[in-house]
């Protein structure tokens, strides 16, 4: 390729990412939606917001999983159910894992 065909295709690519930035700004201020709140600092008026943010949701799927402690009784488990079984194991300090 040639230095002006590299030049008129990195022309172009600036001009189309210009084009693409410049229509999500003015579809962005066209928007009716209300501007989300100011979560950058905790206030009176934005703590629900925050609050609620925070909060786990209200069904975890982790807590439907029936979880053994014998793995005898997981491999029977698995076995009846052809499923497999997952293990979790850890060792070393017990407040850190490490």
């Amino acid at each position: 390729m040639s230095y002006t065909t590299i030049k008129l295709t990195a022309s172009v690519a600036i001009a189309v990412g210009c084009a693409l930035c410049a229509g999500r700004t003015l579809s962005a201020e066209k928007s009716d939606t209300p501007p989300a709140p100011n979560t950058d600092r905790p206030t009176d008026a934005n703590f629900q917001t925050i609050y609620d943010a925070l909060q786990p949701p209200k069904v975890e799927p982790w807590k439907s999983i029936p979880w053994h402690i014998s793995i005898v009784e997981a491999a029977k488990q698995a076995e009846q159910e052809g499923k497999p079984v997952f293990m979790w194991q850890a060792d070393g300090w017990p407040l850190g894992c490490g």
